[in-house]
């Protein structure tokens, strides 16, 4: 399966993440989506977590960001 980001280029808005067919109907930037792309691809059990806290995506990607960071994970999309 292509990822999503092989479609668009980097400077573009991510589709939806919610399947509405809608083009970024959260208003996610770019790396908002890669934060949010990476954590439910890493670790799907702690993001379902997060979503449940807090379902706002305003609220809970800063939440996502510092997890990734904290491990050490790489989230940014390669140039």
């Amino acid at each position: 399966m292509n990822s999503i980001l092989d479609e668009v280029s980097k400077d573009e808005y991510i589709e939806d993440l919610d399947g509405s067919g809608e083009i970024n109907p959260l208003g996610l930037s770019v790396e908002e989506f890669l934060i949010a792309k990476t954590m439910a691809d890493r670790f799907p059990q702690q993001f379902n977590n997060y979503i449940m806290l807090d379902p706002n995506p305003k609220n809970v990607i800063p939440m996502f960001k510092e997890f990734l960071e904290y491990n050490e994970i790489e989230y940014k999309e390669s140039v």
